[in-house]
């Protein structure tokens, strides 16, 4: 969850996926096709850090080739792996959040609601197991070809962003585990 919302103009930023963690023990007793998740997408201040895509304030893409909004999952684009670098585009103009895929323009993902008009996006991203890097514009050079259209968060005009300085606490979860030996 970044700090950084941008709340009219147009804005991107990118994603580039480089492992899919090794996991080891119990854990590959996680069915194979949940042990690895990535989504890349926006959300409001408001959203929880482990719902992009399932609030109803929150608008992603993941790897499976879904876009996913208030918990609708529908096939938008096409799967991503490793190697692969998503361009997250923001058209508060519009009203619409797009992707790209290796520069590759994957078409309007949502349209936003007028209602959410002056409300800032803020980039979010859903990870479990997956290391990525995030270009949201310091780096010297982007991870693929960005649209020039959108500029990256970090070069838009200071009007159309709105930094957080105070970062709301994320909800604490407690995993209790209990193991019964029978000898």
């Amino acid at each position: 969850f970044a700090t950084t919302g941008v709340s009219y103009g147009k804005a991107s930023f990118e994603c580039k996926i480089v492992e899919k963690l090794k996991l080891e023990g119990i854990a590959l007793e996680i069915p194979e096709n949940t042990r690895h998740l990535l989504r890349v997408g926006v959300s409001t201040i408001d959203t929880p850090v482990d719902q992009l895509g399932d609030h109803f304030q929150s608008w992603g893409y993941g790897g499976t080739g879904k876009k996913s909004h208030n918990g609708n999952y529908e096939d938008y684009g096409e799967k991503f792996d490793i190697g692969d670098v998503i361009h997250i585009l923001i058209n508060r103009e519009d009203r619409e959040i797009s992707f790209a895929k290796n520069g590759s323009y994957l078409g309007r993902a949502f349209q936003l609601p007028e209602g959410l008009d002056g409300q800032e996006l803020f980039p979010h991203f859903l990870l479990k197991n997956v290391k990525i890097l995030i270009n949201f514009g310091a780096s010297s050079s982007p991870f693929y070809p960005s649209i020039t259209q959108f500029p990256f968060i970090d070069r838009c005009a200071e009007l159309n962003l709105k930094r957080i300085e105070d970062i709301p606490p994320v909800k604490k979860v407690t995993i209790e585990s209990l193991f019964i030996f029978i000898f």
